[in-house]
């Protein structure tokens, strides 16, 4: 590999984990204000617990967010102007995670496992890109090509 090369990935990790603190900042922000606006919400009109299965925010008629109970544990959902899923937080006792996309396929996920962690960038095709995985044998670093072929693995 050229020195320009690495240089040229260094750059290219950099640029993806800043977008990741952005997109994961962006995503605590809109659960935080949710969750606030529904508590705000249910206490000034009724002052007493509300129970669902769910919770559907909508605007227009069109669904925009969705907090639910899915089968792995409790999940907010919020969509796009066209009704597709544009981020997942997700919560549950073996796994939780983040997965935002444009609506079609999945462009970023965060994994939270007992055995470690990992983050996947996607291409728009929904082709994994780069994975970053730290567990408890230590860091994984893989980088794949558009077709999904792997081209650069680095391990402890």
């Amino acid at each position: 590999m050229r020195i320009t090369d690495v240089d040229s990935l260094l750059k290219r990790l950099d640029r993806l984990e800043r977008q990741q603190r952005r997109v994961k900042q962006f995503l605590t922000i809109a659960l935080v204000f949710g969750v606030s606006a529904i508590l705000v919400a249910a206490q000034s009109r009724f002052r007493s617990v509300i129970e669902a299965e769910e919770f559907v925010l909508k605007v227009g008629g069109e669904p925009r967010a969705r907090l639910f109970q899915a089968p792995g544990g409790p999940t907010l959902a919020l969509y796009d102007a066209a009704g597709k899923v544009g981020a997942k937080l997700e919560v549950g006792e073996v796994f939780s995670g983040i997965t935002v996309g444009d609506g079609n396929v999945d462009r970023i996920h965060l994994a939270l496992q007992p055995v470690g962690s990992t983050l996947v960038f996607f291409d728009n095709k929904g082709t994994p890109q780069v994975y970053l995985t730290g567990a408890q044998d230590g860091p994984t670093m893989l980088l794949s090509d558009a077709t999904g072929h792997a081209r650069f693995l680095s391990t402890k």
